[in-house]
């Protein structure tokens, strides 16, 4: 429940659109017609300028944001939608799920991580701001000058720099995290904008 409950806290943080924006002129008026609440984040939604396409933006000073979910689909798939289109939802999805595994070495910056089968390990050389990840057909991966101590754990350490360096694994958990994006959305509350 704790970890819930400090995702929700990151989700509570100012969201930005971190996918990349469709630039699209904007020759009539875009009025929104509601207001999603997730945690404590608003959005306005509104019909795209063909009518049957749906937009959204953070607020009313940002750009309108194209969707490709549509209205039949309900909240729960635009919501999630959202979600991932201004959190970086492989990141958020790999801190909720990733277990740390036992490893057997004297070596108590050496780390080993499970994420639903996805194992790697992490060595960690703090005076060094040297980070090493084990990766499966890949060995051994460094990254250099990364403020360890700036993360909350070295999980999260790890989490980072594994997003960072599989790129691919993205890929491999999308409809994963499409669907933990769905349950997210569960919490959100629609409001008419009148």
């Amino acid at each position: 429940m704790n970890q819930i409950n400090e995702l929700f806290a990151e989700l509570d943080a100012a969201p930005k659109v971190t996918r990349e924006v469709v630039e699209t002129e904007v020759t009539g008026e875009i009025r929104p017609f509601s207001a999603l609440r997730l945690g404590n984040n608003k959005y306005q939604i509104a019909n795209g300028e063909d009518g049957d396409s749906l937009v959204f933006r953070v607020d009313e000073d940002s750009d309108w944001v194209p969707l490709n979910s549509k209205m039949e689909e309900g909240w729960h798939k635009i919501t999630a939608e959202i979600l991932i289109a201004t959190r970086d939802a492989m990141q958020d999805y790999a801190l909720m799920h990733t277990i740390k595994m036992p490893l057997e070495t004297d070596d108590p910056e050496h780390f080993s991580y499970n994420l639903f089968d996805f194992r790697w390990e992490m060595k960690v050389s703090p005076d060094e701001n040297k980070l090493s990840l084990l990766l499966p057909e890949r060995g051994w991966v460094e990254y250099d000058n990364i403020d360890i101590d700036s993360f909350e754990s070295r999980r999260a350490a790890s989490i980072h720099a594994l997003v960072k360096a599989t790129p691919d694994l993205v890929d491999n958990f999308r409809e994963d995290v499409e669907a933990w994006a769905i349950r997210l959305a569960s919490g959100s509350v629609v409001e008419p904008i009148l």
